[in-house]
């Protein structure tokens, strides 16, 4: 409904100052739009509420029509609709009071945060984003508001300097505007930005994110040393430039919408301040603060005296998402006081919902030291027709892959490959049989599917296909360390890169864009409450286990009674029917990256993957170079040479071609490629 009533407001400011002219106001449009919400929210309205509203409104709609021209009759309409949405609001959130908010918060209504809302509520019978009652204390603040001659815009006197506002604002917005906003900084708001324990200190760099009329950074450019102020609006940022026209040494203006990345008109704080130091960081960018702190973690990790208040009312999961990240970064961080009742949703309305309004941090600690980040050994499971195919392309994988040990799984002849191939000390060979004997896993196999098969025998390959996973889960129980990480055999990393957050020990969860139904339907035979929670997949060729997370997600598989057998991998094969044994039912990255997400979500961090799935379509193993890798490791971890895969005639000096690649990006040319796939084919997908 506010955004409705928003509409209104700006239809109704454009009428005024005459840019939209009386004849084209669309009166018929504004009347449906008010009728359209009215319709959408009549599940929440009694009968009797809905008639009442609805004939108040249709007495309203009657009163004029299509084509008005009398510009004071048009604007008494307006404002006619603009007060029905409110009486409109006041009828839709008719849970919003007091008894009812007592009644969802239960015993947490005694909490004095609380029951001053609730009694806020039980006296104004309306929910405000701040619903104190010291908010009432703002409505009629005297301010002052002045115009300056040489630039032409209004501005009001704050702590002895000028405070600008967009050119075109009206002195009625502009005060109206500015009571919200030191509203919001009174110390006794959940808005305010000042908390002695996290604030700025004396001579700090400080990065000011959604800097808006600049409040913040005139609160603290006394203190600071030096100001950035991002701004992605630009009626905003010549407003800012007059605010701080004669600060240009301490101050800089930065246009552009703060996200996880860095290019056009996004920025990044990693990408603005890859080399220098920042000591303050606060964000108020209207639901973007995630996104803009995946952009901050070089940053986070870097920077030791740094502290942040970081805006967590937009969204729902704001809080616990930003305190995560921020503590995986060895952050202390607590919350501004009170509550934020958020009151663009009827969700949240009918929730009786609170959020806290900024989330403050500052770093605990020192980075890590190099002797306190965990080491872990690789191993890559392979046949030894796939290890002689890819073997060529194997010394990048062991100067590249972040492993103490590298360790190909597999059988005798494995070895001798291993053995002959030169890899260096760091590689080695790893017995399957000695983690999970072949031999046990295929007798399973062959009697779960002893009707199919009807006498014939099994193709070792079709047991090949879950041994391989299996292997990779069975590890867990002879590794002595945190974490080992599983690498699939045909994906060559492009250049160096991390399994943790930069800074800290926390590992990542690295996530692509597949999805097979049947995984999650074995998934959920094995652990009944598993299940789907995120749109994207575990599936990256590649995963970084935590050993004790392994062994507990194979004791409770293993603790089903409902699937025979008794190892884990037995009640894999017995929960999956004949059919889908032999068309690969069974994913344990999927498997595991769901059971870590539900139950341990905050001992890793998600990151976006992105691998060259079909390198072996587009590249010779026998001609790809070190000038190759280095143009594809500008947009990809990794490219992979699928059996199976080999270039097509057409295809040959494609992406091998220097003047393509001095032209067009990696991503450019796969997003060129994948135009051409068939149905069905995998597709690298960048946000």
């Amino acid at each position: 409904m506010n955004q409705t009533k928003n509409l209104l407001l700006k239809i109704r400011e454009a009428i005024s100052d005459g840019r939209l002219p009386v004849g084209t106001v669309p009166i018929a449009d504004m009347k449906q739009c008010v009728r359209t919400e009215l319709e959408v929210h009549r599940s929440t309205f009694t009968e009797q509420q809905y008639a009442e509203v609805r004939d108040r409104f249709d007495e309203l709609s009657r009163s004029i029509g299509e084509g008005e021209t009398d510009k004071g009759k048009i604007l008494l309409f307006t404002d006619a609709l603009i007060l029905c949405t409110d009486m409109l609001s006041e009828t839709v959130y008719a849970l919003a009071n007091g008894d009812y908010w007592r009644y969802k918060h239960g015993k947490e209504a005694d909490n004095p945060e609380i029951a001053d809302i609730i009694g806020y509520i039980d006296r104004e019978q309306k929910i405000s984003l701040i619903s104190y009652d010291f908010v009432k204390e703002y409505d009629e603040l005297p301010v002052e508001v002045c115009l300056d001659d040489g630039c032409g815009m209004y501005y009001i006197p704050y702590k002895g300097r000028k405070m600008f506002f967009p050119r075109g604002w009206n002195e009625e917005k502009i005060v109206s505007y500015y009571r919200s906003v030191v509203m919001e900084q009174d110390a006794r708001s959940p808005h305010c930005y000042a908390n002695a324990a996290f604030g700025v200190k004396a001579g700090d760099v400080v990065v000011d994110a959604g800097a808006a009329e600049g409040i913040f950074a005139l609160d603290c450019i006394d203190t600071a040393s030096k100001l950035y102020l991002i701004e992605a609006d630009e009626a905003w940022m010549e407003a800012l430039e007059q605010t701080f026209r004669d600060d240009g040494e301490k101050v800089q203006l930065i246009y552009g919408f703060l996200d996880s990345y860095h290019a056009g008109s996004h920025v990044s704080i990693d990408g603005l301040f890859e080399r220098e130091t920042i000591n303050y960081i606060k964000m108020d960018i209207e639901g973007a603060e995630k996104a803009a702190l995946a952009g901050t973690e070089k940053t986070l990790a870097r920077c030791d005296n740094l502290r942040c208040a970081i805006c967590a009312y937009h969204c729902r999961e704001d809080e616990d998402s930003i305190r995560s990240t921020l503590k995986g970064y060895g952050f202390d961080t607590e919350t501004s006081r009170g509550y934020m009742c958020p009151d663009w949703t009827l969700a949240a309305y009918l929730d009786a919902e609170l959020r806290r309004g900024v989330v403050f941090g500052k770093k605990a600690g020192q980075s890590l030291k190099k002797e306190d980040v965990k080491e872990y050994d690789a191993l890559i499971v392979v046949t030894a027709k796939d290890f002689e195919r890819v073997q060529n392309q194997y010394h990048r994988l062991a100067a590249n892959l972040p492993a103490r040990h590298i360790f190909f799984v597999g059988n005798e002849e494995v070895a001798r490959l291993v053995e002959n191939a030169g890899l260096g000390e760091k590689v080695g060979f790893l017995d399957e049989n000695a983690v999970l004997p072949f031999d046990a896993v295929h007798a399973v196999m062959k009697e779960a599917l002893q009707e199919v098969l009807n006498g014939q025998e099994l193709p070792r390959g079709i047991t090949g296909w879950y041994y391989q996973q299996f292997l990779k889960m069975q590890y867990a129980r002879m590794c002595d360390d945190a974490y080992y990480l599983v690498w699939d055999g045909d994906t060559i990393p492009c250049a160096t890169f991390s399994m943790f957050k930069e800074g800290t020990n926390t590992p990542y969860l690295d996530m692509k864009n597949e999805y097979f139904r049947e995984y999650f339907d074995t998934m959920e035979k094995l652990i009944p409450d598993l299940h789907k929670c995120f749109e994207k997949s575990f599936i990256s060729e590649h995963m970084l286990m935590n050993s004790e997370i392994m062994r507990e997600l194979l004791a409770e598989i293993e603790a089903n009674q409902s699937i025979a057998g008794e190892s884990f991998w037995e009640k894999i094969i017995h929960a999956i029917d004949a059919k889908g044994l032999q068309e690969n039912s069974f994913s344990e990255f999927e498997t595991y990256g769901t059971y870590v997400a539900m139950r341990h979500p905050d001992q890793y961090r998600m990151r976006d993957w992105h691998s060259f799935r079909y390198g072996g379509a587009f590249y010779s193993l026998d001609t790809i170079s070190d000038a190759d890798y280095a143009w594809l490791a500008k947009d990809f971890f990794a490219i992979s040479f699928e059996k199976g895969d080999s270039v097509r005639e057409d295809q040959k000096n494609l992406f091998d071609n220097k003047k393509y690649q001095e032209k067009l990006s990696a991503r450019q040319m796969l997003e060129i490629a994948q135009k051409e796939f068939k149905e069905g084919s995998y597709l690298e997908v960048w946000k």
